[in-house]
């Protein structure tokens, strides 16, 4: 479980991975989301709230201890 948290993560934009992107956009938009897959970078609502949903049930079920 903990594996399929750390790729989860992985999906997440953070600064790390869009300093190449213009900082209002950056900012305002990307920051937080996240993409379907390695290969598909494109940003979707229902993506982020299924990504949230995943890791909120992680938490909920104590694995991170």
């Amino acid at each position: 479980m903990l594996d399929a948290t750390q790729f989860l993560c992985g999906l997440q934009y953070v600064e790390a991975n869009t300093r190449h992107f213009e900082n209002i956009f950056r900012a305002n938009t990307l920051i937080g989301g996240f993409h379907l897959s390695p290969l598909d970078g494109n940003l979707h609502i229902d993506s982020t709230g299924i990504a949230v949903t995943g890791l909120l049930q992680f938490l909920s079920s104590g694995a991170e201890k």
